[in-house]
């Protein structure tokens, strides 16, 4: 433990939560666009909008036949029309060449080119099971608490989302039997 908590406070590493949200209904759609900019101020300004924008998982510039890759989390596929629409109208003329993809799963393997030893832990993995559970508002804001604070301490987690250290343990138990917490990882 001296070593994780060592890295974690040189910032090299920070712990967050492995969270699958495809049981509650959500899907998981990669973008990747090239774009017409020749401005680098106008590809910051679009980085800037995307990384404020609640539905991007994750963004990042790309070198070859996209600039941008990223993925965005929504409820339906129909709602990728509206979200394009959004960027379009703030960003007129910057998009010439776009794909989309569906994630089915994705897995998190262990870090292996860091280091000679032979790993026994397996991969965590998120997939659509097909099976739909429900979140209420606690459990929403549980996770969006993991999301924002993830790194913090039961008890620091607990203080930030203004709920009993016990409430939080309990629901965070119940988002592990749902499938929708699948534990946690250290990224670097």
């Amino acid at each position: 433990h001296y070593c994780l908590r060592s890295l974690v406070s040189r910032a090299i590493i920070r712990r967050v939560p492995l969270i699958n949200i495809t049981p509650a209904g959500y899907i998981y759609i990669g973008l990747y666009f090239s774009i017409a900019a020749r401005s680098r101020n106008t590809v910051t300004g679009l980085v800037n909008s995307l990384q404020k924008m609640k539905e991007v998982v994750w963004l990042c510039e790309t070198g070859g036949e996209f600039q941008i890759g990223m993925a965005v989390c929504l409820r339906h596929v129909h709602e990728l029309d509206g979200f394009m629409n959004i960027l379009s109208e703030k960003f007129p003329g910057l998009f010439f060449e776009k794909s989309v993809s569906f994630q089915f799963s994705a897995s998190a393997y262990p870090r292996k080119y860091l280091s000679e030893m032979k790993f026994k832990h397996q991969p965590f993995t998120i997939i659509d099971k097909g099976q739909e559970v429900v979140l209420d508002h606690i459990d929403e804001t549980v996770l969006g608490g993991l999301s924002s604070f993830g790194h913090h301490s039961l008890r620091e987690l607990a203080a930030e989302l203004e709920m009993p250290v016990s409430t939080l343990d309990l629901r965070l138990g119940k988002l592990r039997d749902k499938g929708i917490l699948q534990g946690f990882i250290y990224e670097l």
